[in-house]
């Protein structure tokens, strides 16, 4: 998912600047409204016209969609429109990256220094920020990524954010830290670092990341442990993830040192370490996300390594979603008070709401396994009567195979169809049968020449077919075999093409 992301990034990034070669001649007259600002930026405006596949987690919420400020990469832009496809937002963004050669050259067209800065120097584009956050534009959250550290945005701008998060907008910040502006300063850096993050932040003292002297970041690697992510207690955020989903929830990952403020509320730990937490500044409600990002969300992971093949991305965009809603004051009106699914032998879907009023609900839950294939579409309506908590089963015709399965739940209003709330939850049984070698007789094939393949099958393997598929880099079929299985099976296919 992340290299397509990439790869979908770079395809505008040189289409665009194609338009820009193609369009030199005649100068066109600057557009205005450009990243929802009313004034014109070199920069692009977020949109959903090119769709992805995605959970629709909360296409639309009560009272509409919501007002924030975003401050999203330029290599790892889709962040932007993979969160607007699954939040009703109305974005105001500026197009910041942390490589300086990239934050300039990125958007197509405005390729040059004379657009969007150089090395060192930011300033056109963090006067985008400045102008943005100290207008009379109403912000209901800012979600602002560490980039470069806090003190790289001017000084008015870091004082719009901190006086409209006591005025109650919400903050999400994504790995903060200070700065190294002494070591390494930009154009237009003060002297000293601006230590007041650690007042609005719920976690603290990280070391700041590094400049080296072609005015690249290097990450602070004395500043960065890996482990496995545990919750603390329950709250919004995190009590609709199943952090078994997240690559961070099963075989771990890289997260900064932080402390907690003393008056942090700790979501998420990794050997201890806060990793999530929230507070309150002013009357402004805060999260500060401490893992070791690309863009919004986490690093990307190597399926091969980590045995991970489900689309876990989904939960990063979840988690996210429901950290900008959090901090939005977008408080939903309906709780889910659990999600389990049961035994092998009673497979149904236990369902817990309730909800401070009645209402009529429409409950929605899929079931896909770990290669992402969807098993089942289970929707119910029904009365959901208050204060007290109500418990709705939802059971498959067929019951669920073994191995990983994850069950996504949406519960929307019944008329409007907004989103009331939404979680997930995972159950993995053993597998009867499984993979313990797979061996090929080459890596290289040319047209013509056959695929020889050597399997080893463990487990109780009576009445099951192996089945070998070869497909193109298109996904087209080019040969299948198979045969029932066994201890240890040769299957060849030929790679010719009829």
């Amino acid at each position: 998912m992340r290299i397509s992301r990439f790869a979908l990034a770079v395809a505008v990034v040189f289409a665009l600047a194609g338009f820009s070669f193609a369009a030199s001649e005649e100068e066109a007259a600057p557009e205005e409204g450009v990243g929802g600002s009313d004034f014109h930026k070199n920069d692009i405006t977020y949109s959903t016209e090119v769709e992805t596949p995605h959970v629709d987690w909360a296409p639309k919420l009560p009272g509409g969609p919501i007002k924030g400020f975003f401050i999203p990469s330029v290599q790892y832009g889709r962040d932007m429109v993979e969160l607007m496809q699954r939040l009703p937002l109305e974005p105001t963004t500026v197009s910041i990256d942390r490589n300086w050669d990239t934050s300039c050259w990125g958007i197509g067209d405005y390729y040059g220094h004379q657009y969007r800065g150089d090395r060192d120097d930011f300033r056109t584009v963090y006067g985008y920020v400045e102008r943005d956050l100290t207008s009379d534009a109403d912000f209901e959250v800012i979600v602002i990524p560490g980039l470069n550290g806090w003190t790289r945005m001017t000084t008015a701008s870091r004082d719009a954010i901190l006086e409209r998060v006591e005025n109650g907008a919400g903050l999400v910040l994504i790995h903060p830290f200070v700065g190294d502006v002494e070591g390494h300063p930009f154009e237009g850096d003060p002297e000293e670092g601006d230590e007041r993050v650690w007042e609005v932040s719920p976690l603290m003292n990280c070391p700041d990341d590094f400049v080296n002297d072609r005015g690249y970041p290097v990450l602070n690697e004395s500043a960065i442990s890996k482990g496995k992510w545990e919750k603390t207690g329950g709250h919004f955020i995190t009590s609709g993830i199943d952090l078994s989903l997240l690559p961070e929830g099963t075989v771990g990952g890289r997260y900064y040192e932080y402390e907690a403020a003393d008056d942090a509320e700790v979501l998420v730990t990794a050997n201890g370490s806060p990793v999530v937490a929230v507070k309150t500044f002013g009357e402004g409600r805060v999260v500060s996300l401490g893992y070791v990002n690309h863009g919004f969300i986490p690093e990307e992971i190597d399926p091969i390594e980590t045995g991970i093949y489900w689309d876990y991305w989904e939960y990063y965009y979840s988690l996210l979603s429901r950290a900008v809603v959090w901090a939005a004051g977008r408080d939903m009106p309906v709780e889910i008070t659990s999600l389990e699914v049961g035994p092998a032998e009673d497979p149904v879907v236990e369902l817990g709401l309730s909800s401070e009023t009645p209402r009529q609900v429409e409950m929605e839950v899929t079931a896909k396994s770990a290669y992402g294939g969807l098993m089942a579409r289970l929707q119910a309506t029904a009365d959901l009567p208050a204060p007290q908590r109500t418990e709705f089963r939802f059971a498959p015709q067929h019951g669920w195979p073994a191995g990983k399965v994850y069950f996504d739940c949406i519960v929307r209003d019944a008329e409007s169809g907004e989103t009331l709330n939404w979680a997930s939850a995972a159950v993995e049984r053993a597998q009867p049968a499984t993979f313990s070698q797979f061996d090929l007789n080459s890596e290289v094939y040319r047209e013509g020449e056959a695929i020889s393949t050597d399997i080893r099958c463990a487990g109780d393997l009576e009445g099951l077919t192996l089945r070998l598929k070869v497909e193109d880099e298109l996904g087209r079929l080019v040969s299948s075999r198979e045969k029932r299985a066994a201890a240890y099976n040769n299957l060849v296919c030929p790679l010719g093409r009829k």
